[in-house]
């Protein structure tokens, strides 16, 4: 471990998915509020007047779902669904981006630090295929216009991806579609504290579902 900060944060362990809710909250509001001009900037001139105007009409006229987790029922849809980001340890520190700082004035100890690679899957669904595609655009170009506001919140050398187009199959016969963004990155966790193992942990098996078991209280 190294005693680094990123970018002046003490952040504690890392939640990306918290952050991207809040940014996809931010961005749709400002859409919401000026649609065409956006969605002008969104789609190519090739898709028409009338499809960016239809866009902008749905816009007005429905509420778009924000959650962390995943899409369960129709009362849901549409909506953009953060699943918890995926997480490993970076073999190195990201070049400029970890600064080395004094820790000597820190009543509480050195802070540790450790870079993490993310990757969080945003799904789009909804009950129309043109609309899942749609609301895809929209919430990847919200992501990329706030990139450079993400790197100020521990996001650093992000990538957008997008998968492909889905039927969601246990839902069937009802045509409900989603298509993924995923959003890779890398980031830090820091922490202060530290504590040793209280017990030795052995191994062994369970046979009998009644045998003791450890319990924190």
């Amino acid at each position: 471990m190294c005693a680094r900060r990123w970018k002046g944060f003490n952040m504690g362990i890392f939640l990306p998915e918290k952050i991207l809710i809040g940014v996809l909250t931010a961005g749709l509001q400002k859409i919401k509020a000026n649609p065409v001009t956006y969605l002008n900037d969104i789609f190519d001139d090739y898709l028409g007047v009338d499809f960016r105007q239809t866009a902008a009409d749905y816009l007005a006229a429905k509420s778009i779902k924000i959650s962390q987790g995943f899409p369960l029922d129709e009362q849901r849809l549409p909506g953009w669904f953060v699943v918890p980001a995926s997480s490993q340890e970076a073999e190195n520190f990201i070049g400029g981006y970890g600064v080395d700082e004094d820790h000597t004035a820190m009543d509480a100890g050195e802070i540790l630090t450790k870079v993490n690679s993310y990757s969080v899957r945003i799904i789009t669904a909804s009950l129309n295929g043109d609309v899942t595609l749609m609301l895809d655009a929209i919430c990847r170009y919200i992501l990329l216009l706030a990139r450079p506001q993400l790197s100020e919140y521990n996001m650093n050398e992000l990538s957008i991806q997008a998968t492909d187009y889905d039927p969601i199959y246990q839902y069937l016969p009802q045509e409900y579609s989603m298509r993924s963004a995923i959003v890779s990155f890398q980031g830090m966790d820091t922490w202060i504290e530290r504590f040793s193992l209280i017990k030795d942990v052995g191994l062994y098996i369970r046979f009998n579902p009644n045998e003791d078991f450890t319990e924190v209280k």
